[in-house]
């Protein structure tokens, strides 16, 4: 687009606007209507359609303007005429997977219809003009904002009379003969290596009157789009170039589509010879035609003539492809191949122009040879296992490749194409590849399951690369399915109170793909003096584990730990698993720092508290608290018992070795005893459960800070009942009779 030096407007108007009506139900507006002759019908497709570099709206002639010298023969009447001037539009939209094809490309497509003055004493580069330009303004892959520095993706530059089109012609109503073109059908599909999701992109259209000012030239656009226009639609693709010698082929690929929502009726598409831009515009020769089902009449081998390809009845959504090859003609002066005259057609549709597609011929000495290359691609990969690799593509050609892709695709889900790169220098195709050098692109990510293998094809190329034969290279990546066992210490508690018991655990779990079935392992060195790792247990199924048993995918291994730690410090607890073929070892070990530290530990005993209580009786006991850890119970400490019977209460505290009295809130030196004293007369009967509870600020073992004691309250002892005088002499009496008794009867039993 630089190339055509367009200049900022200054006081000249912009020529842009939009021509209204129905579809095709009327004629250009420069035409006069001379008998015989046809005109653009206008609009292109629906209801409006966008006109460049001319304005024909306004409801005086005098307010119209038309790119061109008023001093040329045949102004036309009435109109402003503005010497030099060329117009353009612009619309840019950021692509969405919404855009993707059915082939798995995204398209930008649009309809053109020029109308370019006539101007024979001209040559094609100061004629009236179009061209289309396409450009990336957004890289989404490497999140690069383009606005400054646009990548261009297509351009297409076309002036009037230019050969390889079916060019048609009216007069004007000035009397100047305008050619025209029946819509062309653009559909730009660069490929996956220009174009991906959230890319944006930049069509922009401009029509320009000639270099010298006396010639207009205006154009309409239409259908601006991602997706195929609601009627039948043809497209052609050809190599960018070939090479410059007798004999060379060419062959272009035809497709044909009715995106219509109705059958469309003896649809025809008539594919001319293409031709050279020579002055004597040599035609090419027929070769063949593949593809067609026998649907395509042939012209005959080495004849000029088009072919007629009548594909009967499309279906809503029908599409089909054909080739056709063509011969260069020997010893031609051309540098270029145009084939911009095949048509689409049906009953009760308009024809449909193919856009033109363009072919350089080139010497070897002005040509590329871009060369990919997959060595630098790993052919294994793991799931869940990074991988990182690259490719290349050289030029080795005598010439600088232009507009030069350096793609692969195929890679294993999880990895992706990154930042390539000449000389260690940042390369976005497509772009210049110099002659010699060699384009690096960088691989990486981690495969994602299920395995199995894939086949990552390298394309390369340039739009004067002759050899496309070697433009693509593969290579077979096996990506397989192993073990992965992951050590997770946050099990452990970080902090260990020294000469208090400690427990936690950790675990070590499959994360793979595949069984861990051999060489298994899951431990911890480096615990505090004191801790040591006891049982393991599997689950699901919470069964015995040991080293070496087998782990299944998803399976998790917990491992106990306990002690009472010695010394105070700090341990560096390592954590270590790992299984046969378990090839990620980034997830096998893992460390962690347990802190041993000094802390409190308050304990209470009731052992001091008489079981038994007597009503009505004093009661008197006492109950300890006392400090059993390593450091001073300083804040929050207390001392107490709870459920005491009626009439009994704790007293007064106090701590040793030094006897002093002592309240809650006082500090517990490591190693002293606070004593509490509890008396009083229960007034009651009945068994009580005693509760003494005692703490600190930073007491890290509340298993030993409370303890419960039974107590029961008996009947206090009342007096025996005695006999009186009379009733004791009696007594005595009785009891002398019964001893009598007794000695009669062993005297008779001696007898």
């Amino acid at each position: 687009m630089s190339e055509l030096r367009l200049q900022p407007p200054g006081t000249k108007s912009h020529l842009v606007e939009i021509a209204s009506g129905s579809e095709g139900a009327a004629d250009e507006v420069l035409f006069r209507g001379d008998a015989g002759q046809s005109a653009l019908k206008l609009t292109l497709a629906g209801s409006h359609s966008a006109r460049i570099n001319l304005k024909a709206n306004s409801a005086t002639p005098a307010s119209n303007v038309i790119p061109r010298s008023s001093k040329v023969t045949g102004g036309l009447a009435g109109w402003t005429q503005q010497v030099n001037t060329a117009s353009s539009i612009t619309q840019e939209v950021t692509l969405t997977a919404d855009d993707i094809d059915q082939d798995g490309k995204i398209h930008i497509r649009f309809v053109a219809a020029p109308v370019l003055e006539y101007a024979s004493n001209h040559g094609g580069e100061d004629r009236p003009y179009f061209a289309i330009s396409l450009v990336k303004t957004y890289d989404a892959q490497t999140s690069t904002d383009l606005t400054g520095s646009p990548q261009e993706l297509f351009f297409k530059y076309h002036y009037g009379g230019e050969p390889g089109a079916p060019w048609k012609a009216f007069t004007d109503k000035g009397g100047a003969i305008q050619n025209y073109t029946d819509p062309q059908a653009y559909d730009v599909a660069p490929g996956n290596a220009y174009l991906r999701v959230g890319d944006k992109v930049r069509l922009q259209a401009v029509a320009s009157a000639c270099s010298a000012g006396g010639h207009a030239g205006h154009l309409y656009v239409d259908n601006f789009g991602t997706t195929l226009p609601k009627t039948l639609w043809i497209s052609a693709s050809g190599p960018v170039s070939a090479p410059k010698a007798d004999g060379t082929e060419i062959t272009y690929t035809y497709t044909y589509t009715n995106n219509g929502s109705t059958p469309v009726n003896n649809v025809k598409v008539t594919p001319a010879m293409p031709v050279g831009t020579d002055a004597g515009i040599s035609p090419t020769t027929f070769v063949s035609l593949a593809g067609d089902g026998g649907a395509c009449t042939a012209p005959a081998v080495g004849s000029s003539d088009p072919a007629q390809c009548d594909f009967g009845t499309l279906a809503p959504g029908q599409s089909g492809t054909f080739t056709m090859t063509v011969k260069v003609p020997a010893g031609t002066p051309s540098d270029q191949i145009n084939n911009g005259n095949y048509t689409i057609g049906g009953d009760l549709t308009s024809t449909l122009l193919g856009a033109m597609v363009q072919t350089q011929l080139l010497a070897p000495a002005a040509s590329s040879d871009m060369v990919p290359d997959v060595s630098g691609l790993p052919p294994t990969a793991v799931v869940g296992v990074p991988y990182t690799g690259s490719f290349s593509c050289k030029n080795d050609g005598a010439a600088s490749a232009g507009q030069a892709i350096c793609d692969a695709s195929g890679l294993p889900p999880g990895v992706t194409a990154g930042q390539c790169t000449i000389d260690g220098a940042a390369w976005m195709q497509p772009a210049v590849v110099p002659a010699g050098k060699t384009v690096v692109c960088q691989v990486s990510g981690t495969p994602t399951g299920p395995g199995g293998s894939s086949t990552v094809t390298v394309t390369t190329g340039g739009d004067n690369d002759l050899t496309p034969g070697n433009n693509t290279a593969t290579s077979n990546i096996a990506v397989t399915t192993t073990p992965d066992m992951q050590i997770n210490l946050s099990g452990l508690p970080s902090t260990s109170p020294l000469n208090i018991p400690y427990s936690g655990s950790f675990t070590c779990s499959n994360q793979g793909l595949a069984n861990a079935v051999s060489g298994t392992s899951c431990a911890v060195t480096g615990l505090p003096a004191g801790v040591t790792q006891g049982a393991c247990s599997i689950s699901p199924g919470n069964a015995a584990w040991v080293a070496g048993n087998a782990v299944p995918v998803g399976a998790t291994v917990t491992c106990q730990v306990s002690g009472t730690p010695t010394a105070a410090g700090s341990s560096t607890v390592t954590g270590t698993t790992g299984a046969t073929d378990d090839s990620n070892a980034a997830n096998n070990t893992a460390t962690m720092n347990v802190s041993t530290v000094a802390v409190p530990d308050m304990g209470v005993d009731l052992s001091g508290l008489p079981t038994a209580f007597t009503a009505g009786t004093p009661y008197s006991g006492s109950f300890v608290c006392k400090n059993q850890g390593s450091a001073d119970a300083s804040a929050g400490t207390s001392c107490a018992v709870t459920g005491l019977p009626p009439g009994v209460s704790q007293g007064a505290c106090r701590i040793s070795p030094s006897n002093a009295a002592w309240s809650a809130g006082d500090a517990v030196p490591a190693g002293a005893s606070v004593t509490c004293t509890v008396s009083g007369t229960p007034s009651s009967v009945g068994a009580v459960a005693l509760t003494g509870s005692t703490g600190a600020t930073g007491d890290a073992n509340p298993a030993n800070n409370t303890a419960s004691r039974a107590v029961a309250v008996a009947v206090s002892p009342a007096s025996i009942p005695t006999l009186s005088e009379w009733g004791l002499i009696l007594m005595s009496g009785l009891m002398g009779i019964m001893g009598w008794g007794m000695v009669r009867r062993r005297r008779f039993n001696a007898l």
